[in-house]
């Protein structure tokens, strides 16, 4: 409540336009409300609505007018924001590879960026000049960027060449794998924009499309049957309802098409969600179903026999079913979560292995899995624990591996690990073989990732561009019910004279 409260102050909503990048105007704010209350006054009209219906229509639009508004710009920063994040990461990975250090790669990506780039590397190499201590001092720099860009790309960026600025060695093919990836990435997310803005502008025809279709059916309508409908309140009500459907649908679309692209944002409620799910599944494995199962069995049995045996036959399917649902429903239940799991697995584990082919570079596989584990997706963590243990109690043998996502159906991630083990065994030269395959699997694996990740960010988004013409449908229905109603009522009148 305070949220909107505080959107509808002139105050607050020019600060929070203002952070996005665009001066509102007190103003300018009262043209576009005038603007849009008369527009939405000839439209009224137009439907023949009371002016009392009009009036709630405009009220009801002037406070969704500032949330509109917000969208609108909040869409554009986001993609600014995305633009951002990616410049910064190129940028930066250009300039370590020329001076192999921190800092100096900072100034170099601070003298040829502007805006909130140059703005924030100045605070992360004040940061690293000023700060008193020395404990993790480029992680503290680091996660200034990182408060702005909430991105595992940019966070395994700053990761590997803290890595990398503490220990040595050479980084520059690693990096370059890195950059081809975030290019790629950049390719696909231009293309969900596009498909963002494909599905607004559905919705928006949708929505003209609607009332194209309601304006028409009143308009052929005579003249003397058309008076007596719109008189009715079932017409002013349904006009109304129709209506303000509509503009509730543009507001949800606009409201999802301002979210962010960057993936950790994207993502930034299933930690929560897998959580439950795991918790979910933990029980359900701890516990022995098979009594408490009998048990359920027994009674919904019973039921039904007494159902049976009193001839109350009509109760008999609908108490089948959800007996069935009272003896079974904890299975569903876990069979879903497992599904939830295992997509949140499918989704993270491109993550986890770029991370892990950086490491590669430099360290023999045992090592970079270790090294690997604290910055590692949450939902992979358990496993890739059980896979340090197993490596631990016998590093040359192949059953860690196979062993991974061993509960999990997901048979292109597991091929991604078999050939861990096949880059523990071989030689050097092997060994690159080897590792450039598992960069070829990568790449296609995150382009399922991507895919998973824009299908939920998409979920139920498309769907609003037939909410409209459903709407439509349903108000055509109504007229046509009240206009035989009219006729009806008519053909009486004659008859009873």
């Amino acid at each position: 409540m305070n949220k909107l409260l505080n959107v509808l102050k002139f105050s607050s909503l020019r600060n929070k336009l203002k952070a996005l990048g665009y001066e509102l105007t007190f103003r300018n704010l009262m043209l576009f409300s005038l603007g849009i209350s008369a527009m939405l006054f000839i439209v009224g009209y137009l439907f023949y609505l009371n002016m009392t219906y009009i009036l709630i229509l405009i009220i009801v639009f002037l406070i969704l007018f500032p949330f509109l508004l917000v969208f609108k710009f909040k869409a554009d920063y986001e993609k600014q924001r995305f633009q951002d994040c990616v410049k910064y990461m190129e940028q930066l990975i250009y300039a370590f590879n020329k001076s192999t250090k921190i800092r100096e790669s900072l100034v170099d990506v601070y003298n040829v960026t502007t805006g909130i780039i140059h703005d924030t590397c100045k605070e992360m190499i004040d940061c690293i000049d000023f700060d008193n201590t020395t404990h993790n001092l480029y992680a503290k720099a680091f996660s200034i960027m990182e408060g702005k860009f909430n991105c595992n790309r940019l966070k395994l960026l700053h990761t590997y060449l803290i890595e990398v600025e503490e220990t040595g060695g050479k980084s520059q093919h690693s990096l370059n794998i890195l950059l081809t990836d975030i290019r790629n990435w950049t390719s696909r997310v231009m293309d969900y924009q596009q498909q963002r803005r494909a599905i607004q502008s559905k919705i928006t025809l949708s929505i003209m499309c609607a009332m194209f279709s309601v304006g028409l059916m009143l308009n052929i309508v005579p003249d003397e049957y058309r008076n007596q409908m719109v008189a009715s309140n079932g017409y002013q009500l349904g006009t109304l309802v129709v209506m303000l459907g509509c503009i509730i649908i543009y507001y949800i679309g606009s409201s999802l098409i301002c979210k962010s692209y960057l993936d950790n944002e994207l993502d930034k409620h299933i930690e929560e969600r897998y959580t439950r799910s795991a918790e979910y599944v933990a029980r359900y494995e701890s516990k022995n179903h098979l009594v408490p199962r009998l048990v359920k069995s027994c009674i919904v049995t019973v039921g039904i026999g007494v159902l049976a045996y009193f001839k109350a036959y009509t109760f008999i399917l609908p108490i089948a079913v959800a007996g069935l649902y009272v003896v079974f429903g904890d299975m569903l239940k876990k069979i879903s979560c497992v599904k939830q799991i295992t997509k949140e697995i499918t989704k993270m584990f491109p993550s986890w292995i770029r991370t892990l082919i950086l490491y590669l570079q430099v360290e023999n596989v045992q090592v970079a899995i270790q090294k690997s584990y604290k910055t590692a997706p949450k939902v992979l963590q358990p496993e890739i624990f059980r896979l340090i243990e197993g490596l631990d109690d016998d590093p040359d043998s192949n059953i860690p591996y196979s062993e991974f996502l061993k509960a999990y159906d997901v048979p292109s991630l597991k091929l991604s690990v078999s050939y861990l083990y096949a880059i523990s065994q071989f030689g050097k030269e092997d060994m690159l073989m080897q590792l450039d395959y598992l960069i070829e699997q990568s790449a296609v694996l995150s382009i399922n990732e991507e895919k998973i990740r824009n299908e939920d960010a998409l979920a139920g988004f498309s769907m609003l561009g037939l909410a409209p013409m459903l709407l439509a449908c349903a108000k055509l229905a109504m007229d046509m019910m009240l206009f035989l109603n009219i006729i009806m009522s008519i053909m009486d009148s004659y008859t009873a004279l």
